[in-house]
């Protein structure tokens, strides 16, 4: 699929609406360009877990002729073995799709944990974590087993890729996760993993 950039003019970012009294990871509301939905407290999603420290969530830097490409990683709450199932992965492809800021490239879903790459789909780039929040949210209200939410950790980890060779890199540890866990013997065994979107890489010059 193409990994093209459109000019964001054409899809200007939500409104954001805070009702009062929201506590840590309480959903809000969004509204605009998807419409109402369920959205995790801006503020509040960073706030780190006992003993960790808050994770920075930085705006991609431009670099000439370079490709911006994210690797994303989080995880479940508390750890649990929820993400590996085909009715999962079939609703995170969905959110993914609508969530149509960003790009998503090649991703794997552990049980309790999701790596994935992805790329602006429009300049100027919405930041990344409110593109991340978004369908995260969407997941969550959408999620087929009620019982089982909270569904994800406040915070996530982000990293700009620099090189074509970390991209590469990064890619392989994604990709022997299911080895390293012992769940498969080959990666491509892994039945949850696959390529949304082809986010080539480009030098800057």
């Amino acid at each position: 699929m193409s990994s093209g950039v459109r000019d964001s003019r054409r899809s200007p970012l939500p409104n954001w609406i805070f009702p009062g009294g929201a506590s840590a990871c309480e959903p809000l509301f969004l509204t605009g360009l998807f419409g109402a939905v369920a959205l995790p407290d801006p503020l509040s999603m960073n706030q780190p877990e006992t003993g960790r420290q808050r994770l920075p969530h930085l705006p991609p830097l431009e670099f000439s002729n370079q490709t911006t490409v994210i690797f994303l990683t989080m995880c479940v709450e508390k750890r649990r073995p929820l993400l590996a199932r085909a009715e999962i992965v079939a609703l995170l492809l969905d959110c993914w799709r609508e969530a149509d800021h960003w790009l998503v490239g090649r991703w794997v879903a552990m049980p309790d944990h999701l790596h994935l790459f992805c790329a602006p789909a429009m300049a100027p780039a919405t930041p990344v974590a409110s593109w991340a929040r978004f369908w995260r949210s969407q997941v969550t209200r959408r999620w087929p087993y009620r019982n089982e939410t909270p569904i994800w950790q406040c915070d996530f980890f982000d990293r700009r890729l620099r090189s074509g060779e970390s991209y590469h890199q990064k890619w392989l540890y994604l990709w022997e996760n299911p080895i390293k866990a012992g769940m498969v013997t080959r990666p491509e065994d892994w039945p949850y993993q696959g390529e949304m979107n082809v986010l080539p890489w480009h030098e800057g010059s």
